[in-house]
């Protein structure tokens, strides 16, 4: 063999050594490789959790935060905020007393509430009788929903809830009737699948319903905490209007009756944040409602809940409102204190409607702390307190 093959040979025989050699220093490198990132990937997975937990919490809004747990602010000496001179504050009676109309709609509402359905075959349905139906809807042939199955759907003939027509085959109908109606729509129909269509009702008729007497034996029978007379009751609703009336008019006018001599403002400031949440609580709300019942929102941002066109001008509106927030649980907060009034942790639970409901509570707690809880029930405390202390003239 000549020298320059064996060189030749040497050569390959190195390289291939080499190359073996390195092969076996990456296969090292990446065994030692994967045991450090099988401990490092679980610790950087418990590191980012870790940091995801701490940036929200640091976001987490405290509904409570600045409030003592009575809704009051915390931390404040309120007679070096606010005064209200609320001895002197004074409502017209004539402002206050309620119209005679609005008595008869509770008049009417009790008498609803104890309609029964007549299932009387010699009791025939006429122009505004209210009747027990239900019925199924046909679009082209094909089932499209059908209403009051379970239980009858209450239909006051005359409305034209549905159409005319249909209104018009209601009468002269007994309970245990069926009947076909059929109903044309128009083009903008406000039920997007019947535009242009003609609607089969095949309805099934299940009574007329009877409205009963109402009467000093009636209200005795079902009202008896109104009283046991037609005249009793009427006074009582009369007495609770007007006492309700008296209320909102405290609250609405106690800032105007108070002279604010400073502001608590990391309190006021929060109360940007506390009303930003509230806007988008709201907004998904009322979007979530009109999708329901429309398909589509009811608003695109917070900005068309309140008709501004850029943050700035929100920034704006909600300084604006954390303020007469602020001014307005400041002259609460006064009357409060001077009143020797108390707002315990129990009375919130009944008053905001958890009495019955523990697990309830305890998370409405968990989530936005009995301060803010409390504030609009020291509102109804307060102005509870005040319709026997402010001036009422004739």
């Amino acid at each position: 063999m000549s020298e320059t093959n064996k060189h030749d040979e040497v050569s390959k025989s190195k390289q291939k050594r080499i190359a073996e050699a390195k092969a076996r220093a990456d296969q090292r490198h990446k065994k030692a490789m994967s045991a450090m990132w099988s401990v490092l990937i679980p610790v950087l997975i418990v590191g980012f959790i870790v940091a995801l937990v701490v940036i929200h919490k640091a976001n987490q809004l405290n509904y409570s935060k600045y409030l003592n747990d009575d809704g009051t602010i915390a931390s404040i000496d309120i007679d070096k905020f606010a005064t209200v001179d609320y001895e002197n504050m004074s409502f017209s009676r004539s402002e206050l007393e309620p119209s005679e109309a609005s008595i008869d709609s509770e008049v009417d509402q009790a008498i609803e509430e104890h309609t029964t359905l007549s299932t009387d075959a010699g009791r025939i349905a006429d122009e505004d009788d209210t009747v027990g139906i239900s019925y199924t809807t046909r679009i082209d042939g094909e089932v499209h929903e059908t209403i009051g199955e379970d239980s009858e759907y209450k239909y006051t003939i005359g409305s034209e809830e549905i159409d005319e027509v249909f209104d018009e085959a209601l009468i002269g109908h007994k309970a245990g009737d069926t009947f076909s109606v059929d109903v044309d729509y128009d083009e903008d129909a406000d039920e997007e699948a019947f535009a242009g269509k003609t609607v089969n009702y095949e309805v099934k008729f299940k009574g007329v319903y009877e409205a009963p007497e109402f009467n000093d034996a009636f209200v005795a029978a079902n009202y008896p905490e109104r009283g046991t007379t037609v005249d009793q009751f009427r006074e009582s609703v009369r007495s609770e209007k007007y006492r309700s009336s008296l209320k909102n008019k405290i609250s609405s006018s106690i800032s105007l009756n108070t002279v604010y001599s400073a502001y608590p403002s990391k309190f006021m400031d929060y109360q940007t944040k506390v009303l930003a949440a509230q806007d988008e609580e709201n907004l998904a709300y009322y979007n979530q409602m009109y999708m329901q019942y429309t398909g589509s929102q009811m608003y695109g941002t917070v900005f068309d809940m309140y008709g501004v066109s850029s943050q700035e001008e929100y920034d704006a509106l909600l300084k604006e409102r954390a303020q007469t927030k602020t001014q307005k649980l400041l002259s609460l907060q006064y009357v409060y204190k001077h009143a020797g009034l108390s707002l315990t942790k129990d009375e919130i639970k009944e008053k905001a409607g958890y009495s019955s409901d523990d697990a309830a509570f305890k998370d409405a707690v968990k989530t936005y702390g009995y301060g803010y809880m409390a504030q609009s029930l020291l509102d109804d405390k307060v102005c509870e307190y005040l319709c026997d202390v402010v001036k009422i003239t004739d």
